[in-house]
């Protein structure tokens, strides 16, 4: 099966990163259907810049209907994600209450030769029991969390660019607690 981007009218290639899962960024393939027939669906052969980087597995694609395809990960651009400081401190009334504040950086750097953009999806803890607070304390670009505590950016990067971001949270629990699952 052969799938080529050539002479597609519409097509995009974000770069996504997760920091919090892996210090690396993907490149996808998002693009339209231009044709009179459907894409079939199947094991599909991917290649970038000709060179096979693995298998992918593509559901049938109705003409106008959007093609997305993950192409691997882009080593132009560099991800670190860093703790740069976590603070533990009491509070409430008799010190009952226990708070950690957790501060990360967030670099993203192109050596690439042309501007990209990206779309960076960062998690934040979320808390079911009344007794445990999250409470957003910075979060530079990133829109406000979802209900799943994901926080999204976009941006464009220039070439040769480096952008840093910081972004930090509070966990507030009850002492006697053993809260798991915190970075």
């Amino acid at each position: 099966r052969y799938i080529s981007v050539t002479g597609v009218q519409t097509c995009a290639l974000p770069i996504l990163v997760k920091p919090a899962l892996e210090e690396a960024a993907y490149l996808k393939i998002i693009m339209d259907n231009n044709r009179e027939y459907p894409v079939l669906s199947g094991v599909v052969k991917v290649f970038r810049d000709f060179d096979y980087t693995g298998d992918s597995f593509i559901k049938t694609i109705a003409p106008g209907q959007k093609l997305e395809l993950f192409m691997g990960i882009d080593d132009r651009i560099k991800v670190k994600r860093e703790l740069v400081n976590r603070f533990t401190r009491k509070k409430g009334l008799g010190n009952r209450d226990l708070s950690v504040e957790y501060t990360y950086k967030l670099t993203i750097e192109s050596f690439k030769d042309k501007k990209e953009q990206i779309k960076v999806f960062e998690q934040i803890p979320i808390s079911r029991n009344k007794e445990i607070e999250v409470k957003i304390i910075e979060q530079s670009n990133f829109n406000d969390p979802d209900e799943r505590g994901i926080l999204k950016m976009e941006f464009d990067i220039n070439p040769l660019e480096k952008r840093e971001f910081l972004y930090s949270y509070s966990v507030r629990y009850p002492n006697e607690s053993n809260v798991i699952g915190l970075a």
